[in-house]
């Protein structure tokens, strides 16, 4: 099972949150995870397009 983290600091020290590049990697990283999601939406609602679509004629 999965165990959630409470807090980020039990993962990752302070002093790294404050480095202009790790902020810029979890910058990085957040957009491509937010790509991810608007891609996969987008494949559903085609799917859901085109189910409806054939459904019609």
């Amino acid at each position: 099972k999965y165990e959630e983290t409470e807090n980020i600091l039990e993962v990752v020290p302070l002093n790294c949150l404050l480095e202009p590049q790790f902020q810029q990697y979890l910058a990085d990283t957040s957009q491509r995870l937010l790509q991810r999601e608007i891609q996969a939406l987008d494949k559903r609602l085609w799917h859901i397009d085109h189910q409806y679509d054939e459904q019609v004629c």
